[in-house]
This record gives structure tokens, sequence and C-alpha cells, in this order.
């Protein structure tokens, strides 16, 4: 199940992405409703009404285009390109529809809108928008880096540009790249942790990928991503699980639908402590989140068949998992070990 290990029964891999916005009971416009329920038809109607604002943000900022391209909405993406959206306009947390779609895997969409943002041109940074979520960079009370707005749109600009070369597997001008975003701004918060998680994955330098963590929580000390990465490492790494337990509890406190932490923590607690019922728990809460999560239905079965005798169940998760990713390394060399689903 992609870098999953077997003895450890853990995802074993740091993620590039941020999960997506909280779900919490907001009034939102009816183009926004229309672009989460996925209604291409009801998008396009909404969008040649007299009066509609295309970039109309919601209580924390984000437009119509922020939940497309959070949400891999190729369609919607294109619709609201069409009609003018900005793919340059941030939320109130900084991120813009770009940083959305790298966070969720999104890799047709990234492309998309790298393009869409060189062709649109860019309009001058509000004085005074929240950075990193609103917070204070964190690096010791008298830190010597005032960063510009420019330097800041730097940064992200060669981000994008090095998760984009990571997921094409140029991990070289990658590294060159988040090297660069750090120059631009030592402080920029995803470069911090991504960096992190390309040198543990490409290099496994754990020593220099720690304190890339280390310098990304001193900045946000509540960035689930981050929390999740770091955790990975001390239990795979360094074998201290009672850190990276810390780790994910950390991250599941500052975002409960984190699902590769559910299912990190849901094998540690099998795998270490022998708690079934609590790592089950986790486990189908990930399902819930996401049901086309592999990993998680891979460990899942793994616990079923090996500890809690429940073969039947455990073959139709595997099955379930062959169909979503049927050229995975592990199950290519582990699922005939679960036999056929009945």
């Amino acid at each position: 199940m992609g870098n999953a290990s077997s003895a450890l029964d853990c995802c074993n891999r740091p993620e590039q992405l941020e999960q997506r916005f909280p779900q919490r009971a907001e009034p939102v416009s009816d183009l926004i409703r229309a672009t989460i329920n996925r209604d291409v038809r009801a998008l396009n109607h909404i969008l040649t009404q007299p009066g509609v604002v295309v970039d109309a943000p919601d209580s924390r900022g984000r437009t119509a285009l922020h939940f497309a391209a959070q949400r891999g909405c190729s369609e919607s993406v294109d619709i609201l390109l069409l009609h003018g959206a900005n793919p340059h306009q941030k939320a109130k947390d900084g991120k813009t529809a770009l940083t959305l779609a790298m966070e969720n895997n999104h890799h047709e969409l990234v492309e998309k809108l790298l393009k869409s943002q060189s062709m649109h041109k860019q309009q001058p940074a509000t004085p005074g928008t929240p950075y990193n979520n609103g917070t204070t960079p964190r690096l010791g009370a008298s830190s010597p880096y005032t960063v510009s707005n420019e330097a800041k749109a730097s940064a992200d600009a060669f981000h994008a540009e090095a998760a984009k070369k990571y997921f094409e597997g140029d991990n070289k001008r990658a590294e060159e790249l988040y090297l660069k975003a750090l120059n631009a701004n030592p402080n920029h918060l995803r470069s911090l942790c991504n960096y992190g998680a390309l040198l543990q994955n490409v290099h496994s330098d754990f020593n220099r990928a720690e304190d890339m963590y280390k310098k990304a929580l001193a900045v946000d000390d509540k960035d689930a991503v981050t929390l999740y990465n770091y955790g990975l490492l001390l239990e795979n790494a360094r074998q201290d699980f009672k850190g990276a337990e810390g780790m994910y509890q950390r991250a599941l406190a500052a975002d409960p639908k984190h699902v590769d932490t559910l299912c990190n923590y849901g094998a540690l607690l099998k795998t270490v402590h022998q708690e079934y019922g609590t790592a089950e728990h986790m486990y189908q809460a990930a399902l819930n989140i996401d049901p086309r999560h592999v990993d998680t239905l891979c460990n899942y079965a793994l616990l079923l068949r090996d500890c809690l005798n429940n073969q039947n169940k455990a073959q139709q998760l595997i099955q379930r998992a062959k169909e979503i990713a049927p050229h995975d390394d592990w199950l290519q060399r582990h699922a005939h070990t679960f036999g056929a689903a009945t």
C-alpha cells in the first residue's frame, strides 16, 4: 500500500498535503454552495446572473475557486476561471486555490492553476493580510527576519513550483526550489514542512528533516501536517513511540479529520500497544472521512485478519483497495495472502 511497511503496519510516508478546511455550519452564497455540491449546471446559471461577483468570499475569505480547487473539481475550476475568477486571491489564512490544490494532491489542477496564475495579472497584496493562519512567526523573540510582501510572494511561487517538481519525480529540482523559497522567507511554513518531508523520504536525512519540522512548528505549533510528519519520523526513524504518539495526538487535536494521522495512530495503537479496539475506531473514523483511503483500507484489513478474526471483512477491504489502486506495490505483493472476498 504505497510506501506502507508490513512490519510496522503504517503509511510510512510524510505527506506533502495539508488537510481540508474544517467543516463548520455557516452561511454561504449560492455560488459557493453550487461549487461545494459540484452542481455545474447551477454554477453556470448563477454566473450568468447580473450582479454576481465571482470572487465573493465567505467569512474566512474563501471564494468558490478555493472550494473547487480544494475538492478537485476540474470542471468547476474551468468555469470559474472562464468567468474571471482570480487565481491569486488569498483566503484569510493566506491560502490561494493553488495552495489547496497542492495540499490535496490534485496534480492536474496544480498545473492548470499555475498556468492560470502566470496569465492573470497579480494584484497588490492587501496590507495587514494574515499570513500562516494569522499567527506571528515564532523563531525567537528577537527574530532577525523581516519578510516583505514581495519576498512572501516569491516564496509562495518557489514553493508552488517545488511541489510540482516533486510530484513529477524531479527531486533535485524540487530541493533547489524549496531552498530558494526558504531563502526568500525563512518562516515559510509549507516549505519548511515539505522540504523536511523530501529530506525524510528521498535522502533519509532524518536529522535535517527533524530540524525543518522543528522550525515549522516554531512558526505554527498547531500545523497538523507538520505534527503528522514529525510523528512519522519519530516512530519509524527514531523508534520513539511515545514521542510519535504525542505528535499524532497533537495533530488530531489540531485537525480531528486528518486522515493520515488517524491511519498511522491506529497502526501504532495496534502494533505498539495492542489496543485493537481503539485502533479499529481510528481506522473507522478515517474511512468515514475518506472511504477511498488505501492505506487505511489495508491497515484495517490487517487488523481484522490478524487480531480480530474477521477474515471475510478483511478480504472485502482489500478488494476495495485493489479496485481503487490496482497498481499499488504493497497490494500486488500481499493481496493474495487475504484470499478471495466472499
